[in-house]
């Protein structure tokens, strides 16, 4: 498989896999982020800050939802050193998100001109309960799965990559080996047309 290792001039982005536990996430970023040479932030925290914030300041004073989101997760990810990478580009790890999530994370990012890549390494409630329940304590167990069930979301058919968006589903029944295969490979192509893309743009 080729290097899809962007040259130094191309447009910022941002690659996000997102997951629930027990999907090989953090496997994953780091072999990623090995691949394509660029650093490898857990932005869990930023996050949870900026989608806690957006909630509650949009229901009680009426301010936009995406306003508060895109100032919080910009300044968490400046905090974390994103915007200090020579390149502007980075491999992100979040926990399993909604779609009004994805849409803000979007809308921030596009606001400081960073395209993002959604890698959802999909799991079902039925596995999630099956490796839950197999590795923790009982009342552990059924208190994580309350917490995870709402977060496990399938992305919309017109969010896929193949639809024109901006998502990749892996399997992540798959073994790691497997998967760490899927994503690179995908994330390559996408490298590859995002760049296509921008040269039309410039030309």
């Amino acid at each position: 498989m080729s290097n899809p290792v962007p040259p130094p001039s191309s447009p910022p982005f941002a690659i996000i896999l997102t997951s629930t536990h027990s999907t090989g996430k953090q496997t994953l970023a780091f072999s990623l982020s090995s691949h394509l040479s660029t650093p490898w932030l857990k932005s869990e925290p930023a996050l949870f800050s900026a989608s806690l914030s957006a909630r509650s300041q949009s229901s009680r004073a009426g301010l936009s939802y995406n306003d508060v989101f895109t100032r919080i997760w910009l300044s968490k990810l400046g905090r974390l050193g994103y915007f200090s990478a020579p390149s502007r580009s980075a491999v992100l790890t979040c926990y399993a998100m909604r779609r009004q999530e994805r849409d803000a994370i979007r809308e921030a990012m596009g606001n400081a001109g960073v395209r993002v890549l959604f890698v959802v390494l999909w799991i079902s409630e039925e596995v999630l309960e099956g490796r839950t329940l197999g590795a923790e304590e009982e009342g552990l167990a059924g208190r994580i799965m309350g917490a995870k069930k709402g977060d496990i979301e399938a992305p919309g058919e017109e969010e896929l990559v193949g639809r024109g968006g901006d998502v990749m589903v892996v399997d992540s029944l798959k073994s790691v080996e497997e998967m760490d295969g899927a994503v690179k490979e995908g994330v390559g192509r996408w490298l590859a047309v995002r760049d296509k893309e921008e040269v039309k743009t410039v030309v």
